[in-house]
């Protein structure tokens, strides 16, 4: 017995697209946003004195795609003290300045060199942490595609 099933051709193209898609997998339809975000020489860990600090950065984008990227940075609550500098004391917020585009479409492999200026208010007390992520989210994935976190030490700048 022979069955035989007759679609319009309008079926026919949507029951295509949907073997194909099942069959080759959402992989090849899905956005690959990866990205790398990296501190120049792995120095994410500074003092901050009167001057302030400054962090050198590289985000590539690692993805098959051109991707724009927004780059924000966050305050973060979390302890930031290490084995030589430990405190109890509670994190600090210090003025962040993103020096170069906020915003930056990447083709494929392409790197984006840009500095983060951290600068200490009047007032802040010293022997602090303050732990800032710094953070790459594509506009094409709508997710963090990339993130590193700084870690910026408040000494007393009459005992350096």
């Amino acid at each position: 017995m022979k069955i035989t099933i007759s679609l319009p051709r309008i079926g026919k193209i949507i029951v295509f697209w949907f073997f194909t898609y099942s069959f080759i997998g959402t992989s090849v339809f899905a956005q690959n946003c990866n990205a790398e975000l990296v501190v120049e020489n792995n120095r994410n860990t500074r003092s901050a004195n009167e001057d302030g600090a400054v962090f050198s950065l590289v985000l590539t984008n690692s993805s098959s795609i051109t991707t724009t990227y927004n780059i924000t940075t966050l305050n973060l609550e979390k302890s930031c003290a290490n084995k030589n500098r430990r405190t109890s004391l509670s994190n600090v917020n210090l003025n962040i300045v993103i020096q170069g585009n906020t915003q930056i479409s990447l083709s494929a492999g392409q790197s984006y060199s840009f500095k983060i200026q951290v600068s200490v208010p009047s007032g802040t007390p010293y022997y602090r942490w303050s732990c800032i992520e710094v953070q790459a989210k594509s506009d094409e994935c709508n997710s963090i595609s990339a993130n590193i976190l700084l870690k910026v030490y408040v000494p007393n700048p009459t005992e350096e």
